[in-house]
């Protein structure tokens, strides 16, 4: 069985669909490499993400910028939830053979006004200076700002100056091998400090690089020899047969005035930055493993955070062949300069690639969130909190794209390829151009819409086909050239949705009271999907199977008596039964009819009970799956009283919220008001509503197949709370009707 299919689902993906940027403002960075002198460097396609501090100000409250790293460029780009932003797009370009390494660190500097983003790439290092919000909005309180502000990224002025980068051609050869990982930090006086990771083929190693507001840089070579006890180090790399490759460098973190680099010996090192030379403190191995660890990018890594209580955590992920491991470390002064390391925890991981991890905060506790890749090629996001008790977590798998139904018109394929929240603009228009060169069609023409190019491209091309084969059904024939263009747009979607590295908020333990929720962003090829808890009807219908039967009992469902908790567990084991098509095609029949209230439940049962109709999924159940949701039900005391209560669960009701105009309330002013914002509300209620409508779906089901829906009391009131979440399901997909022109 997969590791996702055995781990409970507690958190589901808001992916909000946006324009994707088109136009970007594009700079060259100076990185000193050349053709000649660094080749076929390949390295991975990496992400990340950076939340503004402060959240109290209407001009970094929801506002963040998330990265992406190619072989050619660093890729920039700030959002925000409440406010749109003007030239937010920015394109590093770098030269050829000279991709940028994994990381990239931010600062807020209040006393000048600055956000520093510090880069690197295997020849160069970067200082990247712009104005910090504050300078561009003047506002300090919340209150009304203009519907479009300037990101930070118009002012680029900075970035070249000679004293924000130094080149690092002449580290980059057979002997030192090519920087594969670094880690930044940004010192009060403006001096930033950068360790590169040699650690992987050649003679490995650190180099320590101190970029200065002015003057020359200094580059400093961390030795990897040690004057600590050789129990501590040496030895257990020759009791396993080897030598100085043992001793690899691979994650790299800077705090404290420290380097600290997890080795090919599973080993932490750390080295002074001021004095350089040997390692202050070598740890005892973190494993026993004997094998030697994968190579980069699927290696060891490293990763920090700050205790409640001050100290340093270090998250060490130990990769081997066959086996991996997060192993929790605290780091502790040993006093003159030297350190100590202590084991918090070891947590096991899948055996699947990470991709990334990032620690954050949840339920009051540091959590690891890690990104991997499953041998399908589909990522999985999973969660679990840094203590003795391993709990992984998952994020719900994404939904695909429906299937396209087959249509009755031409207006109708179009309505349903560009309803709202399926596919961005830019999306239909891309695959617009391949469906037209695909066929040998002209490209488009006058078209002033692209309603109107989807339609000319697909009559076009139905014209084509006809005139070939004349005998081909016109129907079969419109869905078919439909289809080929659905299906573009879905694969064009696919790759700009292949997910590339977390985003979490560092500052969230800095709460007031130090609460925080579970709070995590992922960074896609295309724009940011962000992460959300379940609610409790949500994670039982999306438990996996065998985990369905300790809902129940272990108090997943909130305020939910465990009777009413039984009923939506019996809704969800029917829905497994029928299959999701076989669910949503009994939903499309019932509907159909347009029938009365008061005759929907009789109907539910006739089409429970009927044979479904040829080339129909059949939501019929054998008598073994009857007999083990009515085994579900059959517990329950108060049926009725259940019924209720998970009616009470269903009832959406709109809080009222004071709309004068005061201090007190005018935090909510603009709040989720940009076009991410009110497409991230978009998507979080389509999501509630199709889930809550699939919980009264299973649930009626359910109490249909075991005792009959129209024998039980308040079951009506179930059928009312699935046609409001159905209606509201209609609103947010219906295609706005241009008001006709006289």
């Amino acid at each position: 069985m997969e590791f996702v299919e055995t781990i409970p689902v507690t958190f589901k993906e808001i992916t909000p669909n946006y324009n994707i940027p088109e136009k970007w403002k594009e700079i060259v960075l100076n990185t000193g490499g050349t053709h000649s002198t660094l080749q076929d460097i390949k390295l991975p396609h990496k992400a990340g993400g950076y939340w503004y501090r402060d959240s109290k100000k209407a001009n970094t409250r929801n506002r963040f910028i998330y990265w992406q790293t190619t072989s050619d460029s660093i890729e920039l780009s700030e959002a925000s939830l409440d406010v749109n932003l003007s030239l937010c797009n920015l394109r590093c370009k770098v030269a050829a053979g000279t991709p940028p390494l994994n990381n990239l660190a931010f600062y807020e500097r209040t006393s000048t006004q600055q956000l520093v983003i510090l880069a690197a790439t295997v020849s160069s290092v970067h200082r990247l200076i712009f104005p910090h919000p504050d300078v561009l909005d003047r506002k300090s309180t919340f209150g009304p700002i203009g519907s479009v502000s300037p990101s930070i990224f118009h002012d680029t002025n900075a970035v070249n100056n000679p004293n924000n980068y130094h080149i690092l051609n002449q580290y980059s050869n057979t002997n030192t091998g090519v920087a594969h990982s670094c880690a930044s930090l940004l010192r009060d006086n403006g001096e930033a400090v950068f360790a590169l990771a040699f650690g992987y083929g050649g003679d490995g190693g650190l180099l320590l690089v101190k970029l200065p507001v002015t003057g020359s840089a200094v580059t400093t070579i961390l030795k990897r020899e040690s004057t600590v006890p050789r129990f501590l180090s040496g030895i257990t790399g020759a009791l396993r047969g080897k030598s100085g490759d043992g001793v690899d460098t691979y994650g790299v973190v800077l705090i404290n005035g420290l380097a600290v680099a997890v080795c090919g010996d599973t080993c932490l090192r750390a080295w002074l930055i001021d004095e350089g030379g040997s390692p202050t403190a070598v740890s005892a191995p973190l494993s026993q493993t004997l094998m030697r660890p994968k190579p980069p990018p699927h290696g060891h890594m490293l990763q920090d955070t700050t205790g409640s209580d001050g100290s340093t955590i270090l998250v060490a992920y130990l990769s081997f062949p066959n086996e991996c491991e997060f192993v929790v470390m605290k780091m502790h002064d040993g006093g003159a300069g030297a350190v100590k390391f202590s084991q918090i925890c070891q947590i096991f991981g899948p055996q699947l690639d990470l991709l990334d991890y990032k620690i954050g905060y949840g339920e009051g506790n540091h959590v690891i969130w890690a990104l991997w890749t499953q041998p399908d090629g589909d990522a999985v996001v999973t969660s679990s909190a840094l203590g003795a008790e391993v709990s992984w977590r998952a994020v719900a798998a994404r939904e695909p794209p429906p299937a396209l139904p087959q249509l009755s018109s031409h207006l109708l394929y179009r309505d349903r390829l560009l309803a709202p929240g399926l596919f961005p603009t830019a999306v239909v228009m891309k695959a617009l151009v391949i469906y037209r060169r695909t066929w040998g069609g002209s490209e488009a023409g006058a078209e002033i819409d692209l309603s109107e190019s989807c339609m000319s491209a697909v009559q076009a091309r139905m014209r084509g086909l006809t005139a070939r084969a004349a005998s081909q059904d016109h129907s079969h024939l419109m869905h078919k050239c439909w289809s080929d263009l659905y299906s573009w747009c879905m694969q064009y979607m696919e790759g700009l949705q292949k997910p590339l590295g977390l985003m979490v908020s560092k500052h969230s333990g800095e709460a007031e009271g130090g609460w925080c929720g579970w709070w995590c962003a992922l960074v896609r090829r295309c724009g940011v999907s962000f992460v959300r808890q379940l609610e409790p009807l949500e994670r039982i219908m999306l438990s996996p199977e065998d985990t369905l039967p300790d809902v129940v009992m272990g108090g997943e469902a909130g305020e939910l008596s465990a009777d009413a908790v039984r009923v939506v567990v019996a809704g969800a084991r029917w829905e497994r039964a029928a299959s999701a098509g076989g669910a949503a095609d009994l939903e499309r029949r019932l509907f159909a009819c347009a029938a009365p209230q008061h005759r929907l439940l009789p109907r539910l049962l006739h089409l429970l009970l009927a044979a479904a109709p040829q080339d129909h999924p059949a939501p019929v159940l054998t008598s073994e799956q009857i007999d083990e949701i009515t085994s579900i039900l059959e517990p329950i005391k108060d049926l009725q009283n259940a019924v209720l209560e998970l009616n009470d669960a269903l009832r959406l009701d709109v809080p009222e919220i004071d709309t004068c105009d005061d201090d007190e309330t005018s935090e909510y002013d603009n709040l989720f008001a940009s076009d991410l914002g009110v497409a991230v509300v978009t998507e979080a209620i389509r999501q509630m509503a199709e889930m809550r409508a699939r919980v009264v779906r299973g649930a009626l089901a359910a109490l249909g197949a075991a005792r009959g829906a129209g024998g039980v009391p308040g079951a009506g009131h179930c059928a009312v709370h699935w046609q409001a979440y159905r209606a509201l399901l209609w609103l947010r997909a219906a295609t706005p009707q241009r008001p006709s022109v006289p």
